[in-house]
Parts: C-alpha cells; sequence; structure tokens
C-alpha cells in the first residue's frame, strides 16, 4: 500500500459512502418520475382484477339460494340489514321485501357489465355501489364481500379516467395524458396495493393471539364443522393429515407464515411478487376447495393481481394503424417496471 496516497483514498472511500445514497434516492426518484410519465396503468391487468371481483359478487348472488343469503328474522324480516348509516342508498334497502328481485336484477347486470369490460368508466361507480350495498345489507357478509368493497372504492378515481372501450385492451396513449391523470392514477393503485398488505399482515398477525392458531390445531376444529368442512372422500384425508401434531403445525403455521410472505411483497423485487403471486394463488385455491369459500377465493385472486403485478411498459402513443412507430421511442433505454 501507498502511505502517501492512503488519506486520498480514504477521503474518496467516505465520499462515495455519504454520496452513494443520495443519488441512489435521486436516481429512484427519477425512475419512478420516468415510470409514471410513460408506463400505463390503464392494463388489461387491472381489467382482469375488475373482472374477478365482479365475479365472485355475481357468483354469490346467482348461485346462493336468496332466503339463504338474505335470510328472514325477527331482527331482520326483509332479510337485509337497513339500519345501519346510509342504508338508505343501499341497492338492497332501496328495493326489498316484494321489489328485491328488482334489487337481484340491477346487481346481476351491472355485474355482468363489468366482467364484459366494457366501458370502465361507465361502470366503475354502479359497481362499487353494488358491492358496497352488498357488503353493507347482507346479514352474512364474509371477508371477500368487504375486500371487494373497499378496492372498488379504491378503484373508482383511476377507472374514472380510464378512457378504454373496454379493459381488455392497453392504452398506448397514455404518455400523452396530463400529468394530473397519471398522478391520480398511480394514487389509486398505490392504495389498492397498501390495503391488500395491511390485509395480509393483519390476517397474520391477528391469529398469533389465538390459542387454537398457536398450538396448530385450528384447522382439525374448522374441518369438524359441517358448515365449511369439504365432502367426502376430501374431508377424511384433510382430517387425517391435520389431526397429527405435525400435520396440523405445517398447515396452520404454513398459512400464517404465506400471509406473512404476502405482506412483505410490497416493498419486494419483481421475482418475489411474481413467486409469491403463483404461491397466493395456490393458497387461495386450497382454501376454495377445503372449505368451499369460491367467492372469497376469486376476490382475493383479483387482489394479488392488483398488488403484485405492476403496470406495463408502453415506450411510445398510441400512433394510427400502419404508422411508423417514431424513431426517438426506439432510441431511449426501456424502462423497467416498477
Amino acid at each position: 500500500m501507498n502511505i502517501a496516497t492512503f488519506p486520498a483514498r480514504t477521503r474518496d472511500a467516505i465520499g462515495v459512502a455519504l454520496h452513494g445514497p443520495v443519488r441512489s434516492i435521486s436516481d429512484a426518484l427519477r425512475r419512478l418520475d420516468r415510470g409514471i410519465r410513460e408506463v400505463t396503468p390503464f392494463t388489461p391487468v387491472l381489467g382482469a382484477a375488475r373482472s374477478l371481483l365482479a365475479l365472485a359478487t355475481l357468483l354469490t348472488i346467482v348461485f346462493t339460494p336468496h332466503d339463504q343469503l338474505f335470510f328472514r328474522s325477527a331482527t331482520y324480516p326483509d332479510g337485509v340489514t337497513c339500519d345501519r348509516m346510509f342504508s338508505a342508498i343501499s341497492l338492497f334497502c332501496v328495493w326489498r321485501g316484494e321489489t328485491a328481485g328488482i334489487a337481484v336484477a340491477v346487481a346481476v347486470v351491472v355485474l355482468a357489465a363489468v366482467v364484459s369490460g366494457y366501458l370502465p368508466a361507465v361502470t366503475a361507480l354502479p359497481h362499487w355501489w353494488v358491492a358496497w350495498s352488498f357488503n353493507l345489507s347482507s346479514p352474512i357478509p364474509d371477508g371477500g364481500d368487504q375486500v371487494s368493497a373497499v378496492l372498488t372504492l379504491l378503484l373508482v378515481p383511476i377507472l374514472l379516467l380510464d378512457r378504454r372501450r373496454h379493459h381488455w385492451r392497453l392504452d398506448r396513449g397514455y404518455a400523452s395524458r396530463r400529468p394530473v391523470v397519471k398522478v391520480v392514477a398511480y394514487t389509486a393503485l398505490v392504495l389498492c396495493a397498501v390495503q391488500v398488505c395491511v390485509i395480509y399482515f393483519h390476517a397474520a398477525v391477528g391469529k398469533f393471539a389465538v390459542e387454537e392458531w398457536a398450538n396448530g390445531t385450528v384447522l382439525w376444529y374448522w374441518f369438524q364443522d359441517p358448515t365449511f368442512a369439504p365432502a367426502e372422500p376430501l374431508r377424511t384425508v384433510m382430517l387425517g393429515v391435520v389431526g397429527t401434531a405435525v400435520g396440523g403445525a405445517i398447515l396452520a403455521y404454513g398459512s400464517l407464515l404465506v400471509e406473512l410472505l404476502l405482506a412483505f411483497a410490497l416493498v419486494a423485487g419483481p421475482r418475489y411478487r411474481a413467486v409469491m403471486l403463483v404461491v397466493g394463488a395456490l393458497f387461495h385455491l386450497g382454501i376454495a376447495i377445503c372449505f368451499g369459500l369460491w367467492s372469497f377465493s376469486t376476490t382475493m385472486l383479483a387482489a394479488l393481481l392488483l398488488y403484485l403485478v405492476r403496470p406495463s411498459l408502453v415506450p411510445f402513443a398510441e400512433a394510427p394503424a400502419g404508422a411508423e412507430t417514431p424513431a426517438s421511442s426506439h432510441d431511449r433505454p426501456p424502462v423497467p417496471a416498477p
């Protein structure tokens, strides 16, 4: 080592250590700014998530017997809860009792329109209204209904700005849109991602204090419940698995681990998110098969798409058919998906 140059090298090393993070943050902000300006959030993935959210509610309404979905009781003689704040504007409280069929028909038409994907800007508010009304007014809402009501609300701002004829195509004219449109659209997607992250984090951490989850026996009790237990022979097989200390612990603790890993995906890279998309989809498929919660699992698959799949790159504005792409767009280096 040359002693004479040691102080200079030390100063250089200190300078890199001090200014490196600043440059990294600056570079990250520039990449983020460029991504928001050039990478469209109006993608078929957004459309698929919307269709899955609507499909989940549609399947619940169409395939669940009406007297079970809106069962009457002394507390709710019409089968719907209409004594909560803002219940007066709920779809299922506007038409109830003898006119309940109208509410169901309206819901089916709206949800079918959303599933089709056409006119997302027009169907955004009606979709939220149906999802919110069902979650508010059904006497037996589940977690999937709550997630759907929240996500459809968070998606309203971006969808009102969606000028596509249907949500199965990419908006290639996004680069020319006004900055306020881009900020609002990305803010909506970020809020959806944060919401899904919180859902999985709370789902895992909230179980830590439950004794049955802590000792790994919780699934044994669930498979004993005739309401949620799967049909034979799957029920016998699953009882044999969770009836053992090892099997019960693996499935119970494995579920908690998957939920935690999904929560951490908010700040993870693309490879991690891709793996967790597959893991999360299989996780919810298993829940659907074992407990029959198909609408819930469909809703959560939509949530995973919004959470884990980032918008696609569109390096140039939409051009007329047959027009050549501007040379400048080819000269730009590709922008990695955020």
